[in-house]
């Protein structure tokens, strides 16, 4: 009698949805180069303090070196005040990226809680809350930015505040509308039957079902977020000065941009690259986060 294969009889391992999520975006080529693109970016703008000084070379005037086209000391060229182009964009990457996955992250989870909330319980909680966030939703989201930073000043942490408040209304009507599609499944009303508070079910149960594709807005979500306080930044009310930060730098340029292009080309190109990267991850993740393309 033929003997059975003992690797045909070992059962195979399934994999869980991280992992099976992971596969199908590995699939994604554009989604792998976004995130390698911004896994490099993040890397760069971590590491700068280790090959950069930021007083000589970031945030300390020249004005002897002042508009010097890129060359082999200054590879991206001077500002108008002789600090270096490409140390000011490394450093202005760490203020970006912070307050774009901060900001991002601030919403996500207050917008979060308000639509678990609300889809969860229904009713006339649901119908406050929810008419609450349409108010917000009302208002242009650079419109209510600027009002916010007009009441509470400028500065990196005002800034972060007021672009989450203009975003924490569409987290919300994501959750909100995931979690009543989930709020009747088999498994809530198991756990509700076993006595599990309504707080726990939430935090254990529907938000983690439901945020998938928040997971995709939240990474749409960072490169808006960037845009946003770079638009704040060149009207004058974000970033105050000597602080570098790619809006900042956009709107100190465009007052030389037909003698010295760079000074706005390179900042634009940074916004542009990063948010790229994270569109294209974002639209990877929405593909590998659809159970109807598994």
């Amino acid at each position: 009698m033929a003997q059975q294969n003992p690797a045909a009889q070992a059962p195979t391992k399934k994999r869980s949805q991280a992992q099976e999520v992971w596969m199908r975006l590995k699939k994604n080529k554009q989604a792998m180069a976004g995130l390698f693109v911004f896994i490099v970016i993040c890397i760069i703008a971590i590491s700068a303090p280790l090959f950069i000084d930021y007083d000589t070379q970031v945030v300390q005037q020249n004005i002897p070196n002042k508009i010097k086209p890129p060359s082999a000391e200054h590879p991206l060229g001077t500002d108008a005040l002789g600090r270096d182009v490409m140390a000011r964009l490394i450093y202005g990457a760490r203020i970006s990226l912070t307050i774009g996955l901060i900001t991002a992250i601030s919403a996500l989870t207050i917008g979060g809680l308000i639509g678990a909330v609300a889809g969860f319980y229904g009713g006339k909680l649901d119908d406050i809350l929810m008419r609450i966030m349409d108010i917000f939703l009302s208002l242009p989201s650079m419109l209510l930015a600027i009002a916010v930073i007009a009441s509470l000043g400028s500065g990196i942490t005002n800034i972060m505040i007021a672009v989450a408040v203009s975003y924490i209304p569409y987290y919300a009507r994501i959750i909100r509308s995931s979690v009543l599609s989930i709020r009747n499944k088999e498994y809530i009303e198991s756990a509700r039957a076993i006595g599990t508070s309504d707080f726990r079910i939430i935090m254990k149960h529907i938000i983690p079902n439901a945020i998938g594709p928040v997971i995709v807005q939240a990474t749409l979500g960072v490169g808006e977020i960037i845009i946003s306080a770079a638009g704040l930044s060149f009207l004058g009310l974000g970033i105050e000065p000597p602080l570098p930060e790619w809006g900042k730098m956009l709107s100190e340029g465009k007052e030389v941009i037909r003698s010295s292009p760079y000074l706005v080309i390179f900042p634009g190109l940074c916004i542009m690259t990063t948010v790229l990267s994270l569109n294209l991850l974002g639209d990877g993740l929405r593909d590998a986060l659809d159970p109807r393309l598994k």
